[in-house]
């Protein structure tokens, strides 16, 4: 081959390289496509006055120190996953609530008075129960009573009640 040819050979050569290399580097654009979903909690619980009708909210009447309340709670979970889980409960009066204002605290007939503990610091009881495990789509209800302390100050109690997953 003669220079000629051999050059004529290295420049189609480069330009073919050129082409091909930048050809390598330019993205091929298409559409964006976004999915979202919506997470929600996998636990639902609600109280009860008479162990049918379930809500968010309810009310409990009245009572004098020294009697019992009661109430049931249903704890859902809607998830096709197990869940282990924690209920803390708080209850509070203006923020004048300590651990000895209930006396008493039964779970379906149980003393569990000393196995739930509590911790009445801002002047909320704050009672949190053991870890408990629901399978996919089980619901527990619990019929719970309580006994307020004799002593107790007269005033307008809430008892909040939170589901807690235990480990992720």
């Amino acid at each position: 081959m003669d220079m000629t040819k051999k050059t004529i050979a290295i420049m189609l050569m480069t330009a073919m390289a050129a082409v091909t290399g930048t050809a390598m580097l330019v993205e091929y654009l298409s559409n964006e496509a976004t999915a979202t979903i919506n997470v929600e909690s996998p636990l639902i619980l609600t109280f009860s006055t008479d162990g049918l009708e379930y809500a968010s909210m309810i009310s409990l009447g009245n009572v004098y120190g020294g009697e019992t309340a009661g109430m049931y709670a249903k704890l859902e979970n809607k998830a096709n996953a197990t869940i282990e889980t924690v209920i803390v409960a708080k209850l509070n009066s203006a923020g004048n609530t300590t651990c000895d204002d209930l006396t008493a605290i039964y779970v379906d007939m149980t003393d569990v008075t000393k196995a739930v503990k509590c911790n009445d610091k801002d002047g909320t009881a704050t009672y949190t129960s053991d870890v408990m495990t629901l399978a996919p789509f089980e619901a527990g209800t619990a019929q719970i009573s309580f006994t307020f302390n004799e002593a107790i100050e007269p005033a307008a109690y809430s008892i909040t009640g939170q589901a807690f997953v235990a480990k992720a």
